[in-house]
Protein backbone atom coordinates (compact mmCIF):
# COMPACT_ATOMS: atom_id res chain seq x y z
CA UNK A 1 0.00 0.00 0.00
CA UNK A 2 1.45 3.36 -1.01
CA UNK A 3 2.01 6.19 1.45
CA UNK A 4 -0.53 9.02 1.27
CA UNK A 5 2.24 11.45 0.23
CA UNK A 6 3.14 9.24 -2.75
CA UNK A 7 -0.46 9.54 -3.89
CA UNK A 8 -0.39 13.28 -3.21
CA UNK A 9 2.74 13.74 -5.35
CA UNK A 10 1.20 11.84 -8.24
CA UNK A 11 -1.92 13.95 -7.89
CA UNK A 12 0.00 17.25 -7.84
CA UNK A 13 2.16 16.28 -10.82
CA UNK A 14 -0.99 15.33 -12.70
CA UNK A 15 -2.42 18.76 -11.92
CA UNK A 16 0.80 20.37 -13.17
CA UNK A 17 0.72 18.27 -16.37
CA UNK A 18 -2.74 19.65 -17.11
CA UNK A 19 -1.32 23.18 -16.97
CA UNK A 20 -3.01 24.12 -13.68
CA UNK A 21 -0.12 25.99 -12.05
CA UNK A 22 -2.28 27.45 -9.29
CA UNK A 23 -3.63 24.02 -8.47
CA UNK A 24 -0.07 22.75 -8.12
CA UNK A 25 0.92 25.74 -5.96
CA UNK A 26 -2.08 25.14 -3.71
CA UNK A 27 -0.27 21.96 -2.70
CA UNK A 28 2.78 23.99 -1.56
CA UNK A 29 3.39 26.08 1.54
CA UNK A 30 3.51 29.86 1.15
CA UNK A 31 7.26 29.88 1.86
CA UNK A 32 8.13 27.02 -0.49
CA UNK A 33 11.35 27.35 -2.48
CA UNK A 34 12.27 25.65 -5.74
CA UNK A 35 15.97 24.86 -6.29
CA UNK A 36 17.45 24.08 -9.71
CA UNK A 37 21.22 23.45 -9.82
CA UNK A 38 23.87 24.38 -12.36
CA UNK A 39 24.29 27.24 -14.80
CA UNK A 40 21.50 26.37 -17.22
CA UNK A 41 18.96 28.84 -18.56
CA UNK A 42 16.43 27.41 -16.06
CA UNK A 43 18.76 27.27 -13.03
CA UNK A 44 18.21 29.29 -9.88
CA UNK A 45 16.27 29.50 -6.65
CA UNK A 46 12.61 30.46 -6.99
CA UNK A 47 9.81 31.35 -4.60
CA UNK A 48 6.10 30.62 -4.85
CA UNK A 49 5.63 34.07 -6.35
CA UNK A 50 8.39 33.41 -8.91
CA UNK A 51 6.94 30.06 -9.96
CA UNK A 52 4.49 31.09 -12.72
CA UNK A 53 6.96 33.30 -14.59
CA UNK A 54 9.77 30.77 -14.11
CA UNK A 55 7.69 27.90 -15.48
CA UNK A 56 6.46 30.08 -18.34
CA UNK A 57 10.11 30.68 -19.25
CA UNK A 58 10.89 26.97 -19.01
CA UNK A 59 8.02 26.08 -21.32
CA UNK A 60 9.05 28.86 -23.68
CA UNK A 61 12.51 27.37 -24.08
CA UNK A 62 10.93 24.00 -24.85
CA UNK A 63 8.57 25.59 -27.37
CA UNK A 64 5.56 23.71 -26.04
CA UNK A 65 7.19 20.28 -26.53
CA UNK A 66 8.10 19.55 -22.89
CA UNK A 67 7.08 16.12 -21.60
CA UNK A 68 7.61 14.77 -18.09
CA UNK A 69 7.42 11.01 -17.54
CA UNK A 70 7.14 9.72 -13.97
CA UNK A 71 9.20 6.54 -13.55
CA UNK A 72 8.80 6.02 -9.80
CA UNK A 73 7.57 7.78 -6.65
CA UNK A 74 8.40 7.19 -3.02
CA UNK A 75 7.51 9.22 0.06
CA UNK A 76 7.07 9.20 3.82
CA UNK A 77 5.61 11.76 6.20
CA UNK A 78 8.42 14.28 5.74
CA UNK A 79 10.12 13.62 2.39
CA UNK A 80 9.36 12.49 -1.11
CA UNK A 81 11.19 11.74 -4.35
CA UNK A 82 10.11 11.30 -7.95
CA UNK A 83 12.31 9.64 -10.58
CA UNK A 84 11.59 11.25 -13.94
CA UNK A 85 12.56 11.44 -17.58
CA UNK A 86 12.26 14.84 -19.24
CA UNK A 87 12.22 15.32 -22.98
CA UNK A 88 11.59 18.22 -25.31
CA UNK A 89 12.87 19.87 -28.48
CA UNK A 90 15.17 22.91 -28.44
CA UNK A 91 16.85 24.51 -31.45
CA UNK A 92 15.70 21.65 -33.66
CA UNK A 93 17.32 18.98 -31.49
CA UNK A 94 15.46 16.46 -29.32
CA UNK A 95 16.67 16.61 -25.72
CA UNK A 96 16.24 13.96 -23.03
CA UNK A 97 17.69 13.37 -19.57
CA UNK A 98 16.95 11.52 -16.33
CA UNK A 99 16.37 13.50 -13.17
CA UNK A 100 14.90 13.33 -9.67
CA UNK A 101 12.71 15.78 -7.81
CA UNK A 102 13.28 15.70 -4.04
CA UNK A 103 10.68 17.38 -1.84
CA UNK A 104 10.08 18.11 1.82
CA UNK A 105 6.60 18.11 3.33
CA UNK A 106 5.15 20.28 6.06
CA UNK A 107 1.57 19.69 7.19
CA UNK A 108 0.89 17.69 4.04
CA UNK A 109 2.16 20.34 1.61
CA UNK A 110 5.45 20.72 -0.27
CA UNK A 111 7.72 23.13 1.63
CA UNK A 112 10.91 22.61 -0.40
CA UNK A 113 11.48 21.28 -3.92
CA UNK A 114 14.82 20.44 -5.50
CA UNK A 115 15.85 19.17 -8.94
CA UNK A 116 18.66 16.60 -8.91
CA UNK A 117 19.63 15.65 -12.46
CA UNK A 118 21.34 12.32 -13.04
CA UNK A 119 23.99 14.23 -15.01
CA UNK A 120 24.39 17.96 -14.54
CA UNK A 121 26.28 18.13 -17.84
CA UNK A 122 23.36 16.55 -19.73
CA UNK A 123 20.91 18.81 -17.90
CA UNK A 124 22.81 22.00 -18.79
CA UNK A 125 23.31 20.85 -22.39
CA UNK A 126 19.58 20.17 -22.71
CA UNK A 127 18.44 23.59 -21.50
CA UNK A 128 21.37 25.64 -22.73
CA UNK A 129 23.40 28.23 -20.82
CA UNK A 130 22.11 31.34 -19.13
CA UNK A 131 21.78 34.18 -21.61
CA UNK A 132 24.72 36.57 -21.44
CA UNK A 133 22.49 39.10 -23.14
CA UNK A 134 19.99 38.66 -20.33
CA UNK A 135 22.73 39.11 -17.71
CA UNK A 136 23.95 42.27 -19.43
CA UNK A 137 20.41 43.61 -19.59
CA UNK A 138 19.90 42.91 -15.88
CA UNK A 139 23.15 44.67 -14.96
CA UNK A 140 22.17 47.67 -17.07
CA UNK A 141 18.75 47.72 -15.40
CA UNK A 142 20.33 47.62 -11.94
CA UNK A 143 22.84 50.34 -12.91
CA UNK A 144 19.90 52.56 -13.94
CA UNK A 145 18.34 51.93 -10.52
CA UNK A 146 21.53 53.05 -8.75
CA UNK A 147 21.47 56.23 -10.85
CA UNK A 148 18.04 56.94 -9.30
CA UNK A 149 19.55 56.22 -5.88
CA UNK A 150 22.34 58.74 -6.59
CA UNK A 151 19.84 61.36 -7.80
CA UNK A 152 17.69 61.09 -4.68
CA UNK A 153 20.82 61.30 -2.53
CA UNK A 154 22.14 64.35 -4.42
CA UNK A 155 18.79 66.05 -3.85
CA UNK A 156 19.16 65.22 -0.13
CA UNK A 157 15.60 63.94 -0.28
CA UNK A 158 15.04 61.36 2.45
CA UNK A 159 11.47 60.63 1.33
CA UNK A 160 12.62 59.90 -2.23
CA UNK A 161 15.43 57.70 -0.90
CA UNK A 162 13.02 55.81 1.38
CA UNK A 163 10.66 55.24 -1.56
CA UNK A 164 13.41 53.13 -3.15
CA UNK A 165 12.78 50.46 -0.47
CA UNK A 166 9.95 47.94 -0.37
CA UNK A 167 7.31 48.46 2.31
CA UNK A 168 8.98 45.77 4.42
CA UNK A 169 12.55 46.63 3.38
CA UNK A 170 15.33 47.12 5.90
CA UNK A 171 18.66 48.89 6.12
CA UNK A 172 21.54 48.58 8.55
CA UNK A 173 23.96 51.44 7.99
CA UNK A 174 27.73 51.32 8.54
CA UNK A 175 27.21 52.72 12.06
CA UNK A 176 25.04 49.77 13.07
CA UNK A 177 21.77 51.71 13.07
CA UNK A 178 18.79 49.82 11.70
CA UNK A 179 15.66 51.04 9.89
CA UNK A 180 12.81 48.62 9.18
CA UNK A 181 10.30 49.66 6.57
CA UNK A 182 10.15 52.40 3.96
CA UNK A 183 8.98 55.09 6.40
CA UNK A 184 11.75 54.33 8.88
CA UNK A 185 14.40 54.54 6.14
CA UNK A 186 12.95 57.87 4.96
CA UNK A 187 12.95 59.27 8.52
CA UNK A 188 16.56 58.14 9.07
CA UNK A 189 17.81 59.80 5.89
CA UNK A 190 15.79 62.99 6.30
CA UNK A 191 17.62 63.37 9.59
CA UNK A 192 20.99 62.58 8.00
CA UNK A 193 20.44 64.95 5.05
CA UNK A 194 19.63 67.72 7.49
CA UNK A 195 22.78 66.93 9.45
CA UNK A 196 25.95 64.97 8.79
CA UNK A 197 25.11 64.15 5.15
CA UNK A 198 23.86 67.61 4.19
CA UNK A 199 25.05 68.50 0.71
CA UNK A 200 26.65 65.09 0.16
CA UNK A 201 26.39 62.88 -2.91
CA UNK A 202 27.03 59.23 -3.64
CA UNK A 203 28.06 56.90 -6.45
CA UNK A 204 27.99 53.11 -6.69
CA UNK A 205 30.16 50.87 -8.86
CA UNK A 206 28.49 47.53 -9.51
CA UNK A 207 30.35 44.33 -8.82
CA UNK A 208 28.37 41.11 -8.90
CA UNK A 209 24.74 41.06 -10.01
CA UNK A 210 23.13 37.66 -9.44
CA UNK A 211 19.48 36.97 -10.31
CA UNK A 212 17.49 35.29 -7.57
CA UNK A 213 14.35 34.02 -9.23
CA UNK A 214 12.48 36.05 -11.80
CA UNK A 215 12.08 39.34 -9.96
CA UNK A 216 14.92 39.62 -7.45
CA UNK A 217 18.66 40.18 -7.64
CA UNK A 218 21.53 40.06 -5.15
CA UNK A 219 24.00 42.87 -5.77
CA UNK A 220 27.51 43.68 -4.56
CA UNK A 221 28.72 47.24 -5.16
CA UNK A 222 31.35 49.70 -4.01
CA UNK A 223 29.73 52.90 -2.73
CA UNK A 224 31.47 56.24 -2.22
CA UNK A 225 29.92 59.11 -0.25
CA UNK A 226 31.33 62.48 -1.20
CA UNK A 227 31.23 65.72 0.81
CA UNK A 228 30.05 69.04 -0.73
CA UNK A 229 33.70 70.08 -1.23
CA UNK A 230 34.41 66.92 -3.26
CA UNK A 231 36.36 65.09 -0.57
CA UNK A 232 35.54 61.49 0.21
CA UNK A 233 33.55 61.11 3.40
CA UNK A 234 33.21 57.33 3.37
CA UNK A 235 33.87 54.29 1.19
CA UNK A 236 31.71 51.23 1.88
CA UNK A 237 30.95 47.88 0.39
CA UNK A 238 27.23 47.52 -0.32
CA UNK A 239 25.54 44.13 -0.30
CA UNK A 240 21.85 44.26 -1.06
CA UNK A 241 18.84 42.28 -2.20
CA UNK A 242 16.65 44.04 -4.77
CA UNK A 243 13.11 43.22 -5.88
CA UNK A 244 11.36 44.35 -9.04
CA UNK A 245 7.87 45.67 -8.27
CA UNK A 246 5.97 46.43 -11.47
CA UNK A 247 8.76 48.02 -13.54
CA UNK A 248 10.75 49.49 -10.66
CA UNK A 249 13.57 48.01 -8.60
CA UNK A 250 13.57 48.52 -4.84
CA UNK A 251 15.78 47.53 -1.93
CA UNK A 252 14.52 44.61 0.14
CA UNK A 253 17.68 44.48 2.27
CA UNK A 254 20.56 46.96 2.17
CA UNK A 255 23.78 46.40 4.09
CA UNK A 256 26.48 49.04 3.45
CA UNK A 257 29.52 48.26 5.58
CA UNK A 258 33.18 49.15 6.03
CA UNK A 259 35.55 46.23 5.45
CA UNK A 260 37.55 45.57 8.63
CA UNK A 261 41.23 44.72 8.79
CA UNK A 262 42.09 41.26 10.20
CA UNK A 263 43.05 41.34 13.91
CA UNK A 264 46.75 41.83 14.50
CA UNK A 265 47.40 43.62 11.19
CA UNK A 266 48.14 47.33 11.17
Amino acid sequence: MSHKNEDRLRELYGIFARGDLQGFLDGCTDDVTFHVPGEAAVSGVFTKGDFPSWITGVMGIAGGTFQEHILDVCANDDHGMLELRHEFDRDGVHRSYLTAHVVEFRDGRISRWEERPGSIAEFEAAWGPRSEEGSDALSADIAAFFKIVADSWAANDGDAFGALFTDDGSLINPFGQRADGRRAVAAMYNEYFAGMLKGSSTTATLGTVRPVGADQAFVDAEQTITAPDGSVMLNVHLACLLRRESDDWRFVESRPYVVASPPGLS
